[in-house]
């Protein structure tokens, strides 16, 4: 079980140049220049990121299932396969991915974020594949920066309108960097190009996500 929840992932040190090009593009995707990184950085360790991701991680990355094949059960999925597989099953109006009357809110911290996002737990998440877990991270972590006064304001998942579609777009960026960053050091056999693949195909297909707003 990895300690993500409490302190930084150790990478090895050959798959530090991969991460960081990784990083500063997750930065301009994100409107941080070089000289605001490190609150990038503060950013998606921050109440409003890290505890959908430590959940991500102990209900998806970090289980120990023998039926699964770890390679299926790891991929990055690409922001246009997530996109289009919300809205092919009309993923953003499921209360399971929204929290529903699963979500419990406690006392709030910073800018009224509560300290711990409700969880639905695994067993209510059996049977989930790479799609719901990555849909449910972007769609929660939304709902919440909607609600507590986050960085994201748009309030309505809309996908016809572009606004939104850039702040899924932010969100599943996030996701992806620190699911990278955390195979990244959890996994010995790990492929240098596997680090960037995922960044350098959207670099390519979306550039209009990386100018700045």
């Amino acid at each position: 079980m990895s300690n993500y929840r409490n302190a930084a992932p150790l990478i090895i040190p050959e798959r530090l140049p991969a991460l960081k090009k990784n990083y500063d593009q997750l930065c301009v995707w994100l409107n941080y220049d070089e000289e605001t990184q490190s609150l990038a950085r503060q950013f998606i360790d921050g109440d409003y990121i890290k505890p959908f991701f430590v959940e991500y991680i102990e209900d998806f990355l970090d289980v120990d299932d023998d039926d699964d094949d770890e390679d299926e059960r790891t991929p990055v999925i690409g922001f246009q396969e997530l996109w289009d597989w919300c809205i092919n099953t009309n993923a953003f109006s499921q209360a399971k991915y929204r929290g529903g009357k699963d979500i419990v809110l406690g006392k709030g911290m910073g800018r009224g974020v509560p300290a711990r996002k409700g969880r639905m737990g695994n067993r209510a998440k059996r049977g989930w594949g790479v799609y719901d877990h990555a849909a449910n991270f972007v769609i929660r972590v939304l709902r919440c920066s909607w609600e507590y006064d986050g960085e994201w304001d748009h309030g309505e998942f809309d996908p016809a309108d572009l606004d939104f579609e850039l702040e899924f777009f932010q969100v599943w960026a996030i996701l992806a960097y620190l699911q990278v960053e955390w195979q990244a050091s959890q996994l010995d056999d790990y492929e240098i190009d596997d680090l960037t693949r995922v960044f350098d195909e959207v670099s390519l297909g979306r550039p209009e996500f990386g100018r700045p707003a």
